[in-house]
């Protein structure tokens, strides 16, 4: 029966394997949470959380980058931004985000 579990990729945990749907619940709240300016700590948790549970889901870092900008928190913004990179260069909304960021 172990057998017909799925298994888990390479540099992915199994509970990502498992609900992979369960990440965009929470990319989903966390966004909607991020409209209310008094709940941006709520919705960056979310975001991180999304994060551990699959650590290339590039939108979660652009997400949680902008939710860090709103929080006055730019220097974090910049890194995640960073590491919304090295997972996927071929992202223009990332490329765009450092630029601002840099700009600013």
């Amino acid at each position: 029966a172990k057998s017909l579990l799925p298994k888990a990729k390479p540099g992915e945990s199994y509970q990502a394997r498992i609900a992979p749907n369960h990440l965009n619940v929470l990319l989903n709240l966390a966004n909607l949470i991020a409209k209310n300016q008094t709940r941006l700590e709520e919705a960056d948790m979310l975001y991180r959380q999304a994060i551990s549970m699959r650590s290339d889901y590039t939108q979660a870092y652009i997400n949680r980058g902008d939710v860090l900008l709103k929080l006055n928190r730019t220097k974090e913004a910049q890194e995640v931004y960073e590491r919304a990179l090295f997972y996927d260069t071929d992202n223009p909304d990332i490329y765009y985000n450092v630029s601002t960021e840099y700009l600013s």
